[in-house]
């Protein structure tokens, strides 16, 4: 499996609704939520505090789009029904690798918002989300010294 464009499939777990795309967000937080546990696992199996460390930024920023996005879904929806998130499981072991799959799962998702007006503060959030994963990939590069350009 390429781990770079691993995109998790997304029709697990998540029930039916009236309208595709809230099907669609609660699948996204589903993923998310994976993304939360397959980091927390890798933060404590961490080889070095530096990794350690930025597995620790990287959650932050997990947790602060997966709950702004889960909030802004209610804003236009409703409240979730109970127990509705279910993890879906990430089988990367690999820091970067993760990060690199979970910017994909975030831009897959970017692309299916729908061109609606009630959807702009989802998709500038999405937008932020992504920019600030960049930046972690050039952290993680950082650990690892490397670059994205040769000199």
């Amino acid at each position: 499996m390429n781990t770079e464009t691993f995109v998790v499939p997304f029709s697990e777990g998540v029930e039916e609704t009236e309208h595709p795309f809230k099907k669609r967000i609660m699948e996204f937080l589903c993923v998310l939520e994976g993304f939360k546990i397959k980091f927390k696992n890798l933060h404590w199996s961490a080889s070095n505090k530096a990794i350690h460390t930025q597995i620790d930024a990287t959650l932050d920023i997990i947790n602060k789009y997966e709950d702004v996005i889960a909030e802004e879904y209610q804003g236009v929806f409703a409240n979730f029904e109970p127990n509705f998130l279910k993890a879906i499981e990430v089988m990367i072991n690999e820091p970067k690798a993760a990060l690199k799959a979970l910017m994909a799962n975030v831009k897959s998702f970017y692309f299916s918002i729908p061109e609606d007006f009630d959807y702009v503060g989802i998709k500038g959030n999405c937008e932020s989300f992504i920019s600030e994963l960049n930046i972690q990939l050039y952290l993680y590069n950082l650990i690892n010294n490397k670059s994205n350009i040769d000199l």
